[in-house]
């Protein structure tokens, strides 16, 4: 492996470590959505029965 190599692979690291933390700041946004339309659904389901 010569330097260019190197750079290449810590560049595409770089890339996928950035990706990656978006990815969980994602999750992490949806995982919200999730409890608050959970939350949304029991309060509809526990006032029409």
């Amino acid at each position: 492996m010569d330097n260019s190599d190197d750079q290449l692979l810590l560049e595409e690291n770089k890339s996928l470590q950035r990706q990656n933390s978006e990815l969980l700041s994602q999750i992490a946004q949806f995982k919200d959505l999730q409890e608050k339309l959970l939350n949304c659904l029991s309060q509809y389901v526990s006032t029409s029965t």
